[in-house]
């Protein structure tokens, strides 16, 4: 038998199965060319089975209690048939699986390593072909894979939300009798925060937002994958636009960086905090900017600073609280008694996640400060600083006056 007559489809799921081998195989992780008719059939008569629908296959299984060989693959045959049995099997998979390694590192290891955030982005990509997203074509906004896939696996952002996420999840369930509302303003090709509050309570109802196309067919893939469709909803919108039609208890969104550059964190929360219940949540409840000067022979490339090695500062110039937002960042930095040369400035970020998170420094590239390279030559006499520039602009578009 030829190697290609292996590539066949998931009888389950009707995938594309891009290893060889059936069942027997899969679950022994022993793919061995050519014993294909020699595994297929051996219990049932499914043939070959996809990762992601294995637990489907395996509940099934579990299921019949039966010595009748015949009975038995006719019972197994009748419920992977089952949509709502697929569905329901690969969710459970995913309770099973997530919550308790997610619960695990917050009550008992209290971090993420790299190897936690690596098992997160395999277990979302479990039958994705990645290739298919890499090289989608020309963005229309949002992030890209390779962009999302860096920002997942920072672990001390990742775990910093997971926790804020949980403990919102936890307040809400005890506060709402019926649906809990949760929109995640721009989820990426990984909808990590919707779907972790779907899996942490029943209640939930997610509507994660995306802009680019690419990622959200990716997006909607992996919910399918984890049997949420039902409980987890991919919306192509812009988030600085988007309506959602109910009071939302929970809004989450990450779109952030250095100083409120680049994302456009500020004009999302604008838009959307108003549409959040009285007594709901944002992630992040408030987010400040920092600032300060660094001596320009020591900005260097690539364009981040280290916060302890500021000439001046940093401190924190303005903060924003629960989505109150305005769209020019203004702020003034004092010059006395700073040694005359030549400066750049830098900008941070510090973002309040609950009452307890802050992400902040060195946590992630969304808060690490950020080198601006208009070059500020500082002279003697010179007092004040003034700084201004619209929320989401490059860092070449900043308005920088001495006085």
């Amino acid at each position: 038998m030829s190697e290609d007559e292996h590539k066949i489809k998931c009888d389950i799921g009707g995938e594309e199965i891009r290893h060889l081998g059936t069942i027997r195989q899969l679950e022994r992780y022993d793919f061995v060319p050519d014993s294909f008719a020699i595994y297929d059939g051996a219990d049932t008569d499914a043939g070959a089975i996809c990762e992601v629908c294995l637990p489907v296959y395996q509940k099934a299984r579990a299921e019949v209690y039966l010595f009748d060989e015949v009975a038995v693959r006719e019972q197994v045959r009748l419920r992977i048939a089952r949509a709502d049995f697929v569905t329901t099997s690969r969710r459970e998979h995913a309770e099973e699986t997530l919550i308790p390694f997610l619960l695990e590192a917050l009550r008992k290891k209290g971090y993420f390593d790299e190897y936690d955030v690596r098992m997160i982005q395999s277990f979302f990509e479990r039958g994705i072909n990645i290739g298919e997203f890499k090289n989608s074509g020309k963005l229309v906004g949002g992030i890209d894979l390779a962009g999302a896939a860096k920002c997942l696996r920072e672990e001390e952002r990742t775990f910093k939300f997971v926790k804020a996420l949980f403990g919102r999840i936890d307040e809400l369930d005890g506060k709402r009798d019926s649906v809990i509302e949760v929109v995640d303003a721009g989820c990426g090709p990984y909808p990590l925060w919707g779907v972790f509050a779907a899996l942490k309570s029943e209640k939930v109802r997610s509507t994660c937002l995306e802009l680019n196309p690419a990622s959200a067919d990716m997006a909607r893939k992996i919910i399918a994958n984890l049997g949420l469709e039902d409980r987890v909803e991919i919306v192509e919108a812009d988030a600085t636009e988007y309506k959602h039609g109910r009071e939302i208890d929970l809004l989450v969104s990450e779109t952030m960086y250095s100083g409120f550059l680049q994302e456009p964190l500020p004009y999302i929360l604008i838009n959307l905090t108003p549409q959040v219940a009285q007594d709901g949540y944002v992630i992040p409840q408030w987010a400040a900017v920092e600032a300060g000067l660094v001596r320009s022979e020591r900005a260097r490339k690539p364009r981040w600073f280290l916060p302890e090695n500021f000439d001046l500062g940093p401190m924190e110039v303005v903060r924003f609280v629960r989505g109150k937002f305005d769209e020019v960042v203004r702020f003034e930095i004092t010059l006395t008694g700073i040694e005359p040369g030549n400066y750049n400035l830098a900008l941070g970020l510090r973002a309040g996640l609950s009452e307890d998170v802050v992400l902040e420094g060195l946590d992630s590239a969304i808060t690490i400060p950020h080198l601006i390279p208009t070059q500020i030559d500082v002279q003697r006499g010179d007092t004040l600083l003034k700084v201004s520039y619209a929320v989401g602009v490059e860092d070449t578009d900043l308005n920088i006056e001495k006085v």
